[in-house]
């Protein structure tokens, strides 16, 4: 599968560079050691107003596993994920799917969405802006930072404690490989998909 298992590997907290072109394995990761805690999941009784769009539908941070698996429904010939996550306690749960061109998946907390991904393989420029466009409709009320690096650039939302995260990396045949991830801000930090700097003061959205 050409997304080697990047999907699972960031289900697990790592944004590793360059693993749209190299074999991975879960020996190379760096996984979270500590459990982490303080993660207020009783505020997620009640879905949130923001989450991961696919275009039609939210699939909202406390929406429950069945509406992610309405939004993102796995392909026939998807590959199906499921596991428990390192690091954190046993009740959360890491599922999803990929195909060699996309992948999905959500990490949930007694059925309830706490963090929900979409990953894309092989963007062109102009795929890109639209695949900008919809992640971006998942958190309409928050202002949106981009912070370039030499490989991987960054987008970012904040609202209270609810975070979204878009990653672009490049690759040598002139495409990108995107993921989007909105989740916890406890969680998103713990799994290393949400950076410090992003929870500092920036400059207005590009």
């Amino acid at each position: 599968m050409k997304l080697n298992r990047c999907l699972i590997l960031l289900a697990l907290g790592a944004m590793v560079v360059g693993c749209a072109n190299t074999e991975l394995n879960s020996a190379s990761v760096e996984l979270p050691k500590v459990p982490i805690s303080g993660i207020p999941v009783e505020s997620y009784l009640a879905p949130t107003s923001h989450g991961l769009s696919n275009g039609r539908k939210l699939v909202y941070i406390g929406s429950s596993r069945e509406a992610f698996l309405s939004a993102f429904p796995r392909p026939s010939r998807g590959f199906p994920i499921e596991d428990i996550v390192p690091g954190l306690p046993k009740e959360f749960k890491s599922e999803g799917w990929e195909t060699d061109k996309e992948g999905a998946g959500i990490i949930t907390n007694d059925g309830q969405v706490v963090l929900a991904m979409h990953q894309y393989e092989a963007v062109d420029a102009g795929e890109f802006a639209e695949v900008l466009k919809v992640a971006q409709s998942g958190f309409t009320d928050a202002q949106f930072t981009l912070r370039e690096e030499p490989q991987i650039d960054h987008w970012y939302a904040i609202s209270g404690t609810e975070v979204c995260v878009i990653t672009r990396l490049r690759s040598v045949k002139k495409t990108y490989q995107v993921t989007v991830t909105v989740g916890d801000k406890a969680l998103m930090l713990f799994l290393g998909i949400a950076k410090p700097f992003m929870f500092e003061t920036s400059d207005a959205a590009k």
